[in-house]
């Protein structure tokens, strides 16, 4: 029995040296097949989420992602595990997939915001600026081309509905995580 609580103390001191927790604050642009090329509207063009940065090696760690986009018309919950790989101190690559889920609903003057899950890969580039604050830029590429959203116009004489479908987004990250 004692050996048994001396692997599980030293397994759960080694396993939490590796293990960041923290959160992170992520700004986006999202491109979409639209006449603007760029998603606009409401709400701010922000993401928010719960991380957990586990290191296997020297250079390589997971990264899993879990939090909320705020735009309005990309607004929904999101899930993603990252590879990252550290190059050399303070850039790191990574790349992994995300989960993200659309909340429809309607929104005044016409436009409509779809219900979609759209499963996306990712790739960026970082630096560590301290021990706990880091910097990335990645970019968004869906696996299909989804309708977020669209609106109506009254204005060209008859209606006509106008889609939009998103073709990807770059991301803007900063990311604060502690060590356990």
């Amino acid at each position: 029995m004692k050996r048994l609580f001396f692997l599980f103390l030293f397994t759960s001191v080694t396993l939490s040296q590796n293990l960041k927790l923290g959160f992170n604050i992520e700004f986006h642009q999202i491109r979409i097949n639209s006449e603007t090329g760029i998603l606009g509207g409401n709400g701010a063009p922000l993401s928010v989420h719960l991380t957990s940065d586990y290191k296997f090696t020297r250079n390589f760690s997971t990264l899993v992602k879990i939090g909320r986009t705020l735009h309005q018309e990309f607004l929904g919950w999101e899930f993603g595990i990252d590879g990252k790989y550290q190059l050399y101190k303070p850039l790191f690559i990574f790349g992994g997939t995300k989960l993200h889920l659309n909340e429809g609903r309607g929104i005044s003057n016409g436009e409509w915001v779809n219900y979609a899950n759209i499963f996306m890969l990712n790739a960026g580039v970082g630096a560590d600026i301290t021990s706990i604050f880091s910097i990335d830029l990645s970019y968004y590429y869906p696996l299909s081309k989804k309708i977020i959203g669209g609106s109506r116009n009254y204005y060209s004489g008859k209606e006509e509905i106008i889609t939009r479908k998103f073709n990807g987004m770059i991301r803007l990250g900063f990311a604060f995580k502690w060590e356990i």
